[in-house]
Parts: C-alpha cells; structure tokens; sequence
C-alpha cells in the first residue's frame, strides 16, 4: 500500500510542527532530506555559490524550514552576531571528505613534512569534513590535534602553515556571499 499525495505546496514552512523540533532540527532534518538542493550540493562540495543559490537557502532556511527570526534566535553567537548562513548550513552538511582531503592532498600526498604535520592536516581534514568551516582560534584549542599546538607542529616553519591557513580561507570563504 502507497500514500496518496493529498496536496503540495510550495513556499510553505517545511514543518508546522515548530513546538515539537528546534530549529536546528528542522534544518538538519531538511538538509539530509533534501541533499540533491542545488546550493547545498555545492556548499557540501565547496564549490562557489552564485545569486541564485543565496536566494535558494535563505528562502529555504528561513521561510520553509522556519523563519528569519527563528533562524537569527538559533544562530546568535552574541548579542550582535549571528551565523553566516552558509556557515550555519556548511556546520549541517559537513564539507564531503574526498573535497577536503584534495584541498590538502600537497600536504598529505608529498613526503617531505613531518610526521606530526600531516597528522596536524589530517586533523584539519577531519574537522573540515565534519563541521564544513574552521577558524584558526579553533586551532588552538588542546584537543583539537591530540594535544599539539601549531607552534610545536610548524615551529620556524611559518610559510607552511600560512599556506595551510590560506586554503582553510578559501575552503571557508566558499560559505559566504561574495561581497558585491
């Protein structure tokens, strides 16, 4: 037995249900649901958005899956921030891993870094592929590399690590709008 589609509608909040989930739930739910969108394909595979995609998630994350009000309420960083919304859906979608790792695939392919810098990337990769963004100040946290600061890993090696930041930018720079 199969389901009758009674009616579609179009334009309409992904749930009315909004009591019963969070926000992040609605979106999360909404972004594994509907992966084949466009503009999520692109953010989960770092390719750069255009117009057309922005207007796509802002219309999906805040009129169908809930409203700009709801989605400012959830993503409030402090009093005056809120998330990017490309950086709120990237934290949903992750960014794929096979993307993540190719960005870095000089650093993790070639032989001639440390041990404990390719361990350093490969945490980045990791964290990439799961959270799709990464500030540098997240780097500094004590677990984020089993313990191993940027300092330790890179040492005198300033232009390695520079070159690494630099694609982290471009990785996380593919979650916002370009600026008109």
């Amino acid at each position: 037995m199969t389901d009758a589609v009674i009616f579609e509608r179009e334009g309409e909040r992904f749930t009315q249900e909004t009591n019963l989930e969070s926000y992040y739930e609605r979106a999360y739910r909404y972004v594994e649901e509907n992966a084949d969108e466009p503009a999520l394909h692109k953010l989960k595979n770092n390719i750069p958005l255009d117009q057309e995609d922005w207007e796509a998630l802002e219309r999906i994350f805040w009129s169908e899956v809930g409203t700009e009000e709801e989605y400012k309420k959830a993503t409030h960083t402090d009093e005056d921030t809120m998330m990017p919304l490309g950086k709120f859906v990237r934290s949903l979608t992750g960014l794929d891993a096979e993307t993540a790792r190719q960005a870095f695939s000089e650093f993790l392919d070639t032989g001639k870094y440390t041990e404990e810098q390719v361990f350093f990337v490969n945490c980045i990769v990791d964290y990439i592929a799961e959270y799709g963004t990464l500030e540098q100040q997240e780097m500094a946290d004590d677990e984020f590399a089993g313990g191993l600061s940027v300092v330790e890993v890179f040492g005198d090696n300033i232009v390695e690590f520079q070159r690494i930041m630099k694609i982290v930018a471009d990785i996380n720079a593919n979650a916002m709008p370009m600026a008109a």
